[in-house]
């Protein structure tokens, strides 16, 4: 675990867990439960562009000026291969849940979402360096 950014940054994107938010400076308080998919961070001009993540969950708080994201995990993006993501997608997709278990058929279903979410972000990187 560890810090990714601590730098002025002019806007940034995160995936709520009720769908993407965005956050300018001087933006109010707020508490946001994270889901799964991208979080782009547009950067201070001195700070080097743009900077793009997958993150699985957590939440973030804007406070004071100031966005501090908390997720149990966070790839950058142009270490996507998509190879390797669709082999995940397929070895999660093959863990079919038992009849009749509610609660793990809800589970799978979270894990597919995520990992298929993660696909798409590494097909967005065709031509960018994977």
């Amino acid at each position: 675990m560890g810090k990714l950014i601590d730098a002025p940054a002019l806007s940034a994107q995160i995936p709520a867990h009720d769908g993407l938010m965005g956050f300018l400076p001087n933006r109010a308080a707020i508490v946001v439960k994270l889901g799964n998919g991208p979080m782009r961070v547009e950067m201070d001009s001195g700070a080097g562009g743009s900077r793009e993540y997958f993150v699985e969950e957590g939440f973030a708080q804007m406070a004071n000026n100031r966005l501090t994201v908390l997720t149990s995990k966070a790839t950058e993006t142009d270490s996507l291969v998509e190879s390797t993501v669709q082999a995940e997608v397929t070895a999660v997709e093959a863990k079919t849940p038992a009849a009749g278990n509610r609660m793990e058929a809800e589970r799978y279903q979270a894990n597919v979402t995520k990992v298929r979410a993660k696909l798409a972000m590494a097909k967005g990187r065709r031509g960018k360096g994977n």
